[in-house]
């Protein structure tokens, strides 16, 4: 499946002659909290491996499902 009609591969999402690239995306806070910053980091040689960061911090990506669901993000609308 293809998130937002985007590329259907992520490392499509790194620039060609580069090794790495990441996806950063800030997320609305809830009222009275800060925005939430997450960043996929993603490198050719381990595409599967997932590195995630979330507000500078380094995280699985269970943590980052957590977080969404506490935002009351709906990811299944993207589809």
């Amino acid at each position: 499946r293809q998130l937002l009609a985007r590329a259907s591969k992520l490392e499509s999402f790194v620039r060609d002659g580069e090794d790495e690239g990441s996806i950063e995306l800030e997320l609305k806070g809830l009222p009275g909290q800060r925005n939430v910053v997450v960043v996929r980091e993603l490198h050719k040689k381990m595409i599967r491996k997932a590195l995630f960061k979330m507000n500078g911090e380094r995280c699985s990506g269970a943590k980052v499902s957590e977080q969404v669901r506490e935002l009351g993000i709906q990811m299944n609308n993207l589809w």
